[in-house]
């Protein structure tokens, strides 16, 4: 699997873990302690190929998913529920 599926499976995540909680992404953004420009340049389909070499910090992926009441492991590679 390439980095860029990588990050296109956490899009997607994220985008399901945003629709379960209920709220939009500029909740999420405010939940998870960032920007909602930040969380949308997350979400924006040209994302995945700017992170070819890598996705998203451990860390904004930890912040995320604290916000959103989610494992960080599930949201960012779909394991660890």
């Amino acid at each position: 699997m390439s980095n860029a599926d990588t990050v296109a499976g956490f899009q997607e995540r994220l985008r399901q873990a945003i629709t379960a909680a209920g709220i939009t992404s500029e909740e999420a953004a405010r939940a998870s302690g960032m920007h909602a420009s930040s969380l949308r340049n997350l979400l924006a389909p040209m994302t995945a190929l700017r992170y070819t070499h890598s996705g998203p910090k451990l860390c904004t992926i930890v912040s995320i998913a604290d916000g959103l009441g989610v494992c960080p492991r599930w949201l960012a590679f779909g394991s660890g529920e």
